[in-house]
């Protein structure tokens, strides 16, 4: 039997989805991110292998796409890492693409419109009716990533500070994040840091989960955050639908861990929004939009057969 595989590959983790020749699902796996910048290109090999193996099966592959975090942002080094990664997949066709395509693939099944990615970092892409692409935000976590988990770990390390010495009352974050962190002193933050989440993007994105709980108990600091994490990506938003000039009001999606907050997050995002645009939630997952898109690139008179067999979700 012959098989696609689609793989989302992303900061924190990476999905893997087989599907038959008919789209129905066969085989699922996840590992640890790929961003080749933050785990090694070697990592990152081996983890591509290692979830390849593991949805393979005994089939034959057809073809893969991979949804390659930060791909297309580093001129020279992107080559090299990619160049690494063929020869490790080789003989398989393999298609490489940002990962926030697969993220529109997915969210959109290949229609015209954008889709926003907020998990780890933030990204924005969409395609319009004449197959014109365009992005927004992407840049590196140092100077970009608004309204992503890592942006919110960060900031919620900066309200930790705040409420610890005075510039703002202590409330449901502070004690939050003192108890998760298992500090006795709250100056243990600094070592800590420094030692564990600054050198580590994952680490401090996972720091988002405490801010949520914050959050979700009234922290009306936290709640602020997510107030301005919203404004954030709808800049991002307005960014692409501005640059594509679509015929009619665009569908905009949306994909990542970020999103997961429901309302806490979509509500300012909706308010914040300039363009028009028709907010609708993802029809499919990302690793979904990675296997057809690997279908479009290897065999697209099989694309409406795997495609349909894909939305009937629970096939």
């Amino acid at each position: 039997m012959g098989i696609w595989i689609g793989i989302d590959g992303g900061g924190t983790k990476t999905k893997f989805l087989a599907v038959d020749e008919s789209g129905k699902r066969r085989a699922s796996h996840i590992t640890g991110g790929t961003y080749y910048h933050l785990n090694g290109v070697e990592t990152v090999c081996a983890r591509l292998v290692e979830g390849i193996t593991a949805v393979k099966g005994n089939n034959d592959i057809l073809g893969i796409c991979f949804g390659m975090p930060g791909f297309g942002e580093s001129g020279a080094s992107d080559d090299e890492a990619v160049e690494q990664i063929r020869a490790t997949l080789e003989p398989y066709n393999l298609h490489i693409v940002n990962d926030v395509e697969v993220g529109w693939a997915g969210s959109l099944a290949l229609s015209p419109g954008v889709n926003i990615v907020a998990g780890t970092g933030s990204i924005a892409y969409g395609r319009n009716q004449n197959g014109i692409s365009a992005r927004s935000g992407g840049w590196m976590e140092f100077f970009s990533d608004e309204g992503s988990g890592y942006w919110l770990g960060r900031k919620a390390l900066e309200l930790f500070a705040k409420q610890s010495d005075g510039r703002l009352p202590k409330d449901k974050l502070y004690e939050r994040l003192k108890a998760h962190l298992n500090l006795h002193n709250d100056k243990e933050m600094n070592s800590l840091v420094r030692d564990t989440y600054a050198p580590s993007r994952e680490k401090t994105a996972s720091l988002q989960r405490v801010l949520f709980e914050a959050a979700k108990a009234g922290d009306q600091s936290a709640i602020k955050l997510y107030e301005e994490a919203g404004q954030e990506l709808a800049l991002i938003a307005d960014a692409v639908i501005r640059k594509l000039n679509f015929s009619s009001t665009p569908t905009l999606s949306y994909s990542g861990g970020i999103f997961e907050t429901g309302e806490l997050i979509l509500k300012p995002f909706r308010a914040s929004m300039k363009m028009q645009a028709k907010l609708a939630a993802p029809v499919l997952e990302p690793v979904e939009g990675a296997v057809l898109l690997a279908v479009k690139r290897f065999a697209p008179q099989e694309l409406p057969k795997v495609k349909n067999t894909l939305l009937q979700r629970g096939n």
